[in-house]
């Protein structure tokens, strides 16, 4: 606050611009104010005002699912926006927790939970940083998961024979049973003829990548 004081009048008014109260732009603003004694008599002094963005984006992730099947598609985005620089364009990356691999994706990004090649855990991290430097970081954990109807579905949809589909996907239905019963012994031997039923059919009814994902897979049963 400003003020001023005359030998003869007291405390003199004294007037500023910007005025006191009013919104500084960002960077340095000078301030002049004025002071006049009921001579006639004016003094003017300045002071510098400096504004500085101290406050980082406001970043958001989508709501995802913790876990996602591998016949699932998986939809994450992230937006940032800054009070001073509006929108921000985040960066994103995907990082496969067994491995620590990380590699950058669209913010945002939408796959099918098998393209990502292995069961486990993933966190999508994203970061936006505004003008002024100031950075905001959020990040969203999920697992791709095998479970017999997606690891069904797949054999279904990547067979290119319907017959060997049908008959993979029925050892798989033995195994699930063998599982509801824990009979396990009995599950892990049928498991193990859909392993050897996928093999024999890799490059035939299967591209060969596709089946050595889905033999994969069937050990997440």
């Amino acid at each position: 606050m400003a003020s001023a004081t005359d030998v003869v009048d007291g405390t003199v008014p004294v007037t500023c611009t910007p005025a006191s109260g009013a919104t500084f732009a960002l960077g340095p603003t000078t301030v002049t104010c004025t002071a006049t004694d009921a001579a006639g008599n004016t003094a003017t002094g300045t002071f510098a005002v400096l504004v500085r963005d101290t406050t980082p984006p406001a970043l958001s992730l989508s709501d995802g699912m913790d876990r996602y099947p591998v016949d699932a598609g998986i939809s994450i985005k992230a937006t940032a926006t800054d009070i001073v620089s509006g929108s921000v364009a985040p960066t994103c990356k995907l990082k496969q927790e067994a491995t620590g691999t990380v590699t950058t994706v669209p913010c945002s990004y939408a796959a099918d939970a098998w393209s990502l090649g292995a069961l486990g855990q993933y966190t999508f991290l994203a970061s936006a940083t505004d003008a002024a430097g100031k950075t905001a970081e959020a990040s969203f954990t999920f697992r791709v998961a095998a479970t017999y109807s997606s690891v069904s579905n797949l054999t279904k949809q990547w067979s290119s024979k319907a017959t060997v589909a049908k008959d993979l996907v029925a050892i798989l239905d033995s195994a699930f049973a063998a599982e509801q019963r824990r009979q396990f012994t009995a599950e892990a031997n049928k498991l193990t003829d859909f392993r050897a039923g996928v093999k024999a059919q890799s490059g035939k009814a299967f591209d060969a990548g596709k089946a050595a994902l889905l033999i994969a897979f069937s050990y997440g049963l």
